[in-house]
């Protein structure tokens, strides 16, 4: 909280959101990718086991 404190005290509150939109456009692209990637194998593995079931 001290931090916090002496962040808002020398820039005042946007000195908190400072540096968030070139962290934003880093971390949105990485998490469509990973959900992406995460929500196809989930499909995969599902259309994959209904398959294996049937025989």
């Amino acid at each position: 909280m001290e931090v916090t404190r002496a962040v808002i005290k020398r820039d005042g509150l946007a000195g908190l959101m400072r540096g968030w939109k070139p962290r934003m456009l880093f971390h949105a692209p990485a998490a469509a990718i990973c959900w992406s990637t995460y929500e196809a194998s989930k499909s995969f593995f599902q259309k994959f086991n209904e398959r294996k079931k049937t025989f």
